[in-house]
């Protein structure tokens, strides 16, 4: 197996155990090689008000609860931060050349 290959099936592992769900972990192609691409999702917490859907005060639509918000980008950063520890990646200007993207499943 490869080392991209062995970097992945790793983080994989990790992010399952840590107790994301349907995960996907991939590296860029071309000039984004280095990256690691992370994709799963998460369950919606019981006291979601989503469906109360309202407007900020400048107009814009906002489809999430806080609840929902601050739980994707803590459960982002939290991934973030595993993948770093886990792949010894070095932090640096883009969170060790990391994309976490975090949903809630359906």
């Amino acid at each position: 197996m490869n080392e991209r290959a062995n970097e992945s099936k790793i983080v994989k592992e990790a992010l399952v155990k840590s107790g994301l769900s349907d995960v996907s972990v991939t590296h860029g192609h071309g000039t984004a090689w280095g990256w690691l691409h992370v994709k799963a999702t998460v369950a919606k917490p019981s006291a979601c008000t989503c469906h109360l859907a309202h407007k900020e005060p400048d107009g814009y639509y906002q489809p999430l609860c806080n609840l929902c918000k601050t739980l994707l980008s803590t459960k982002e950063h939290d991934a973030t931060e595993l993948i770093i520890k886990t792949t010894g990646r070095y932090r640096g200007d883009y969170s060790g050349n990391t994309n976490v993207t975090i949903r809630f499943k359906e």
